[in-house]
């Protein structure tokens, strides 16, 4: 080929491609941000699992500080409460898909800490509605989730100091972690009696709070999408029949057996 041939070849192909630049942008069918048009994959984003969380008191929207009729004390007056939910994952009754998000966290280990990855979807519930608990990528039809509430043991010695924008960081921060005992995954303050006089403050503490919570449900999540699910947790079931002036071993167990029992966290129709 001719010099000058050569010299036309290469300005038709700079002025075809020669202003073409490659487009990034994600090629992976299960992210949210999947475009199949891209050239080359970056910058992928995957679905997550969402909750939506309606408090209710039997028939009426719960609110914190409201008065609330109750079997035993006669009113009560929620003044604040919490209960942690984590190891999210949802069943099509054959296998079990968990929520995969991890995160390293330092660890308490008596006079010493140590670096561990463990699942990170923790959750408080009581001070939001709307909780992003974490990356789910399956897709088909759930028929039930299993949640755990409380802490393990290695949970529960994960150190606040070492935490940012994470629900124990929250416990932390109002007064329910201490060094010795570690995190109050679950706690209510309130008042109670005909006029709201008395009050008391019931934590968990060292007795523990660790239970599993299996629910029905028929969600199908869509390659690509986050899954979005509504629960309902009714605080007259949980709260209803204790008696808050028991013992603290006592109080514990019946919230325990109330939870268990009483189908007092649904999914929402």
């Amino acid at each position: 080929m001719s010099r000058n041939c050569t010299i036309v070849v290469m300005l038709i192909s700079t002025i075809l491609f020669g202003c073409y630049d490659n487009q990034e942008a994600c090629l992976d069918p299960e992210a949210t941000n999947f475009d199949p048009e891209a050239d080359k994959s970056c910058c992928c984003t995957y679905p997550q699992l969402k909750l939506d969380v309606v408090y209710q008191y039997d028939t009426l929207t719960f609110s914190e500080n409201q008065s609330f009729e109750h079997d035993i004390h006669g009113q009560i007056s929620v003044i604040d409460f919490g209960l942690i939910f984590h190891s999210f994952s949802l069943s099509d009754n054959i296998d079990t898909f968990p929520v995969t998000d991890t995160r390293s966290f330092w660890i308490s280990e008596g006079t010493d800490s140590s670096m561990m990855m463990l699942t990170d979807d923790f959750i408080l519930f009581g001070d939001r509605f709307n909780y992003t608990v974490g990356t789910f990528v399956p897709i088909g039809g759930f028929k039930q989730m299993i949640i755990s509430i409380g802490l393990s043991d290695q949970q529960n010695r994960i150190l606040p100091a070492t935490l940012q924008n994470h629900p124990l960081a929250t416990l932390d921060q109002r007064g329910y972690w201490d060094s010795l005992s570690g995190y109050e995954e679950a706690f209510i303050k309130l008042a109670y009696g005909t006029d709201l006089g008395d009050t008391t403050l019931w934590t968990a503490g060292t007795s523990g709070f660790d239970s599993n919570v299996e629910l029905d449900v028929e969600v199908t999540k869509v390659l690509g999408r986050d899954l979005e699910i509504e629960l309902e947790f009714d605080l007259k079931c949980w709260l209803g029949e204790i008696d808050f002036t028991r013992p603290k071993n006592e109080i514990t167990e019946a919230l325990l057996e109330s939870f268990a029992s009483n189908d007092c966290l649904k999914i929402r129709d």
